[in-house]
C-alpha cells in the first residue's frame, strides 16, 4: 500500500471560488494511483485550512492537524490525528516536514509578502525540496518540481 501525503497551506482569509476549484480538482487528479489511505497535513486555521480539510473529507482522506499555540484564529477541525500545538512557524515546519507533497493557497497572485506563514511555507517546501503546487486566486496553478 502507497500511503500518499499531501500538506497545505493557505490564506487566512479563505480562498476564492476559482481557487477553491482548482485546489480540489487538482487534489483529485493527483490523488489518482494512490491506494487509500490519503493522508492531507493542515495547520487548523479558519479560512483556507479549514477549506482544505473539507476536500479532504470529501475525498475520503485523512486528515492531520498541526495546530498553533495560539488558538484566536484556529478553526478547531476534527481529524483523524493532531500534533501538539506549536507556534506558527514551528508547525508549518513540520506540516512540509510530514508531507511528501505540498499544495498552497496564498492570499496574493505573486510573491511578496515576506511576513506571510503561506509565503514562510512554501519557501520551506522549496528549501526541502518539495513538490509544491501553488493555486493562485484567479484558479491558475504553478507547479514547481511536480512530477
Amino acid at each position: 500500500m502507497r500511503v500518499r501525503h499531501f500538506g497545505f497551506t493557505g490564506t487566512g482569509q479563505g480562498m476564492t471560488k476559482p481557487q477553491r476549484e482548482a485546489l480540489l480538482y487538482n487534489m483529485g487528479v493527483h490523488a489518482l494511483g494512490y491506494t487509500l489511505p490519503i493522508v492531507g497535513h493542515h495547520g487548523d486555521d479558519d479560512g483556507a485550512d479549514a477549506e482544505f480539510h473539507n476536500f479532504c473529507r470529501d475525498l475520503g482522506w485523512r486528515v492531520v492537524l498541526h495546530p498553533p499555540s495560539n488558538p484566536r484564529r484556529r478553526a478547531f477541525c476534527q481529524a483523524d490525528e493532531s500534533r501538539p500545538a506549536k507556534a506558527y512557524l514551528l508547525r508549518n515546519d513540520d506540516i512540509v516536514t510530514e508531507s511528501q507533497t505540498m499544495f498552497a493557497a496564498p492570499l496574493g497572485m505573486e510573491e511578496e509578502e515576506l511576513r506571510s506563514g503561506t509565503w514562510a511555507t512554501i519557501r520551506r517546501a522549496r528549501k526541502a525540496g518539495r513538490p509544491l503546487m501553488i493555486v493562485w486566486r484567479d484558479g491558475s496553478v504553478t507547479k514547481e518540481r511536480w512530477t
